[in-house]
């Protein structure tokens, strides 16, 4: 088992740069439910940060919903964010930055934090997302989307019944996601969706997997007869495939408004004072 770094995930992904969006077709689902959501919030002031911004799927729904908004779209990869900066038109209100998203100052300093389809790669899911909750200002909005641990169960099952090692990346489980949601603030909106991938047969998923920069994993590589062994398998089960994904809104608590002294028109109130 090697170790998973943030160069080798971003190393991947950048490989994938060319190809990622003629195959992101769970990632564009979420994304079009996650942006017909949050065209109704209002965001206090300040920045919007984008983590895992990739080639821009989601990148592009922000700055039409708020184009005069300063939008800071970031990723582990340059590549992807090359490809990003690319598919945006050219505004003043747009930066581009490399960042890790596990290291986000847990700061207020932003109106909302968007990321989709990037926080299961992050080392610890849970920690970074309440890191995410603390760097907004009061009043500012996590907009979510990400993969869930209910994926790709067929994959799981194979090698449960062959007997041989899933290599797959662990994905954090939604119930958990949502729950550290609902410690505080307010969850606007969280949904567990499933979509099955028009996906033809086993070598057609791992290529697609391939072409969308999601290979990396801290697993070693199966063997070459147990992959074999996994495709045959596989294909003839002809079971469809499903990506799991949980998307949702959250907002943090606004700072309470300052209580205004009410006068008393009895004279004899100034006694008690």
């Amino acid at each position: 088992m090697s170790a998973l770094t943030p160069a080798k995930i971003g190393q991947q992904f950048g490989a994938a740069a060319r190809t990622y969006e003629s195959v992101a077709i769970a990632q564009k689902v979420a994304v079009d439910r996650l942006s017909t959501a949050f065209r109704a919030i209002d965001l206090p002031a300040g920045p919007i940060l984008e983590i895992g911004c990739g080639t821009g799927l989601l990148s592009r729904k922000l700055h039409q919903t708020w184009p005069d908004r300063s939008l800071i779209c970031s990723d582990l990869s340059p590549a992807m964010l090359a490809a990003c900066e690319q598919n945006l038109p050219r505004s003043p209100q747009l930066q581009f930055q490399v960042l890790d998203g596990a290291t986000v100052r847990p700061e207020p300093a932003y109106a909302a934090i968007a990321s989709s389809f990037a926080l299961q790669w992050l080392p610890d899911p849970l920690a970074s997302l309440q890191r995410w909750q603390a760097a907004l200002v009061p009043g500012g909005w996590l907009l979510l989307a990400v993969p869930t641990a209910g994926s790709f169960q067929v994959w799981r099952q194979l090698c449960e019944q062959l007997q041989i090692p899933f290599t797959g990346h662990p994905l954090p489980e939604a119930a958990e996601i949502q729950a550290v949601l609902s410690r505080s603030g307010q969850l606007q909106q969280g949904s567990c969706d499933r979509l099955t991938l028009p996906i033809t047969n086993a070598r057609h998923f791992f290529r697609q997997l391939k072409d969308l920069g999601a290979t990396a994993t801290a697993a070693d590589p199966l063997p070459p007869q147990q992959f074999r062994r996994l495709l045959q398998a596989w294909d003839q089960r002809s079971q469809p495939i499903e990506q799991e994904f949980w998307w949702g809104l959250w907002q943090k608590s606004p700072v309470p408004a300052a209580i205004a002294p009410v006068s008393c028109p009895d004279p004899r109130c100034s006694l008690l004072t």
